[in-house]
């Protein structure tokens, strides 16, 4: 497989230190695939990371020879939701515009892949949590391997964000009461039955299957690009991602802020 960065050049990590992070962008015909690379923290989602996915998205999108993407993740875990050095700057002020803006581009790159110009699959591994569940449901179709396990945010006493319940009742209506009301926890036996995944498939056979779907809806670009805009014309008749993460923003500023002050509360206990 050829391996681009979005300009044209080699791609590498962007990002400096001991734990590098990165969003590499490979083809393989006319497939795209993005694959993060982020394990020093189970690929949980912060500004960076973000950042680069939207990059990498926005790059494949204007390509016309991509007729569909992949959206992989290296690692025991697919992702692991919210980075928790974000959560905590966003729970000691949730209106803080470093935090916000932050956060808010996690969201907007959710936005920015459920609306992508072509077909996407995202082929999901081990664990996925909270906003990892948003970045997988975010893809058209998921692929997802025979460790997979679905967790929610409701475990994690936080409130929903990032359009998780719209996501979830418009892709896995059957698993959107378990997840996100009842904290329950889905695994590879039933995320199918449930509508969080097409398929199962073995851990070894993941990334090769996802492309295989792909490359299906990517035979012809043009005709892809054709079809999905149609589709996501039908589908806008719904609650858009975007839409949904702005109902559910309050309510989770809230719940991070309220976790905080439950915090020091029990410190001053202590003291």
């Amino acid at each position: 497989m050829e391996r681009v960065s979005p300009d044209g050049r080699p791609a590498g990590n962007t990002a400096a230190g001991p734990h590098p992070k990165d969003v590499e962008l490979t083809r393989d015909g006319a497939v795209a695939i993005l694959t993060i690379r982020a394990g020093a923290q189970r690929n949980a989602l912060d500004g960076e990371v973000a950042g680069l996915l939207a990059s990498r998205l926005l790059a494949a999108g204007d390509d016309p020879s991509v007729g569909a993407l992949v959206i992989a993740a290296e690692g025991p875990d697919y992702c692991s939701g919210g980075n928790l050095g974000l959560l905590r700057r966003a729970g000691a002020d949730p209106a803080a515009p470093a935090a916000f803006q932050e956060t808010g581009a996690i969201y907007e790159m959710f936005s920015l892949l459920a609306t992508s110009p072509v077909p996407t699959v995202a082929a999901a591994q081990g664990h996925l949590m909270g906003a990892g569940v948003n970045l997988a449901l975010a893809a058209d179709i998921v692929i997802a391997s025979d460790d997979v396990v679905f967790q929610g945010f409701g475990r994690s006493g936080m409130h929903p964000g990032g359009g998780h319940l719209s996501l979830l009742i418009r892709k896995a209506p059957a698993a959107a009461p378990a997840l996100a009301l009842f904290g329950q926890v889905i695994t590879a036996e039933d995320a199918v039955r449930t509508g969080l995944a097409w398929t199962v498939v073995p851990r070894d056979q993941l990334l090769g299957t996802a492309v295989e779907v792909a490359k299906a809806a990517a035979t012809d670009p043009e005709l892809a690009r054709a079809v999905t805009a149609t589709y996501r014309a039908a589908a806008d008749a719904r609650l858009p991602v975007r839409s949904g993460y702005m109902l559910e923003r309050a309510a989770q500023m809230w719940s991070l802020r309220r976790a905080v002050l439950r915090q020091e509360g029990h410190a001053g206990d202590r003291g």
